[in-house]
């Protein structure tokens, strides 16, 4: 739960951010590569690369950086890492600290799942997803069946006139 708000907070971030102009694809980005730290420290947890995680490394600087860091380290931290520095370099680190693999996959698969939705969504009705998430928590099939519905052809026409994105 506390993943998904996590995500939440992380697409509000990275769709209001002002400079640069957010792209379509920097919160679907974003989402795989968490699941990607997630799913990796969950399927092969004694391997040291997928322990620990550079936070001034240029891939993660770029997708999960600059303002959207603080939400990003807080979802990652949700899922067991923690705070660390490189004894060698001095360079802070996201370290798995107890790692639990059924919270792992659950949490890279929910962030698959989420960048999945957000690009299903028509883009008019995007910021709404966040608190759909929230309110359909405990109805996968529900918030499934919304976002299937949200692709249909006269879907985009609909929230293109006059005000009716707004109202979604």
């Amino acid at each position: 739960q506390e993943f998904c708000a996590g995500l939440s907070t992380l697409q509000e971030l990275q769709d209001s951010s002002s400079s640069p102009p957010p792209s379509s694809s920097a919160f679907p980005a974003a989402c795989r590569l968490l699941a990607r730290y997630c799913l990796n420290a969950a399927e092969t947890p004694a391997l040291p690369k997928h322990r620990r995680i550079r936070k001034g490394n240029a891939v993660f600087q770029r997708v999960l950086g600059g303002p959207s860091e603080p939400a990003s380290t807080a979802c990652l931290r949700h899922v067991g890492f923690v705070d660390g520095i490189d004894p060698g370099s001095g360079s802070e680190l996201l370290v798995i600290g107890t790692a639990d693999a059924d919270l792992l996959t659950a949490a890279g698969h929910a962030a698959l799942e989420r960048a999945r939705m957000y690009e299903a969504w028509p883009a008019r009705a995007r910021s709404a997803l966040p608190s759909c998430c929230a309110a359909l928590e405990d109805a996968p099939k529900t918030l499934e069946a919304l976002t299937s519905e949200l692709q249909a052809p006269h879907v985009a026409e609909l929230l293109a006139h006059a005000d009716n994105g707004a109202k979604v």
